[in-house]
């Protein structure tokens, strides 16, 4: 069996965190070490997301969800562009749940991709 972890790159130069998801889902860690690496680039408003959940099982649980949007959302204030989040998945819950999630954060554009290349284009 195949355990859940979390590979998180950060690239200064392109001011990008990428994230690598695999195994069953776990939800509030996730977000947990999604929170924890925003807040290591001292201005994650700054930073854009790749999060490839292609080898990841399940889907991040809405009070998850919330808790990153509460973080985000008392920083976001101080980004002077949306910050350009590329989901990239097989799996169509998440891919149709994106534009609700997206919803609930400020200066924050979600998009979902099928394939890893096209997703790193829109976010180059």
């Amino acid at each position: 069996m195949i355990d859940f972890t979390i590979t998180v790159t950060r690239d200064a130069d392109r001011r990008r965190l990428d994230f690598v998801v695999t195994g069953p889902m776990d939800s509030a860690r996730f977000i947990d070490e999604e929170i924890a690496a925003l807040q290591a680039c001292g201005t994650p408003w700054l930073f854009d997301r790749l999060i490839d959940l292609r080898d990841c099982e399940g889907h991040v649980r809405y009070e998850d969800i919330d808790r990153l949007a509460q973080y985000w959302n008392t920083v976001a204030y101080q980004a002077p562009r949306p910050v350009k989040i590329a989901v990239v998945t097989r799996n169509r819950l998440v891919t149709a749940r994106l534009p609700l999630v997206d919803g609930l954060f400020s200066k924050h554009h979600m998009c979902a991709f099928n394939d890893l290349s096209v997703a790193e284009a829109w976010l180059d």
